[in-house]
């Protein structure tokens, strides 16, 4: 099956709650700071581009990526 572009944004947006829900539950922060937070991030921009393919992965990648971004991890980055 084929996914179709309602599927991948239904993806993209599962995944961003996620993200944005972790983050406000660990660092004590609303959600809106959280959603800024990642929004601006390169992970963000690489989930809203349908080429890389990020909304395929595991909602706990993303975030786990996001956090290697945020701690200037870029061995781990460079592996996507």
């Amino acid at each position: 099956m084929r996914a179709t572009r309602d599927m991948i944004d239904l993806s993209i947006k599962i995944i961003i709650a996620y993200v944005v829900n972790m983050l406000s539950q660990e660092h004590g922060i609303p959600r809106e700071e959280a959603f800024r937070s990642f929004a601006q991030s390169k992970t963000f921009s690489l989930l809203s581009i349908g080429k890389a393919k990020l909304y395929t992965e595991s909602p706990e990648y993303v975030l786990d990526l996001f956090k290697s971004e945020k701690n200037g991890d870029i061995a781990y980055w460079l592996d996507v």
